[in-house]
């Protein structure tokens, strides 16, 4: 027998007493409170946000690649300079031209400009005469 239908008609102050007098325990219970009806509303509503949601997501993903496009050559840009700022220079790969000054026991490493790009003192090794190959 259903408690349900017995009590089903009393007001719900009377009926919760009526339950309370005629169980046999009293207990602190979970239960999912639901029905079908408002667990439909429920799933509509999620799936009506999930697609707003997903419109909005492809919206900011479009303004976002845009303004990426914007950032991405100054953010290059900045690297670069930040770079030169923290190293004090900038490198250059180039054909060089390598002198060696056993007088002077200096080594000189010319650009194509012209300009000495590095000079140093020659090694042990570079001191030694070398016969050059015709």
């Amino acid at each position: 027998m259903t408690a349900q239908g017995k009590y089903v008609k009393k007001s719900k102050e009377e009926r919760a007493n009526l339950l309370k007098a005629n169980a046999d325990e009293v207990i602190e219970f979970i239960y999912q409170e639901f029905t079908i009806t408002e667990m439909e509303r429920i799933r509509e509503a999620l799936a009506e946000r999930m697609v707003n949601l997903l419109d909005i997501d492809t919206e900011f993903e479009g303004i976002k690649s845009e303004f990426k496009d914007k950032i991405t050559p100054l953010k290059n840009e900045v690297s670069e300079l930040t770079g030169y700022e923290k190293y004090k220079a900038r490198l250059v790969t180039e054909q060089c031209f390598k002198f060696v000054d056993t007088d002077a026991k200096k080594l000189c490493i010319y650009s194509q400009d012209g300009i000495c790009v590095q000079e140093r003192d020659l090694t042990p090794d570079e001191m030694q005469l070398r016969i050059k190959p015709e």
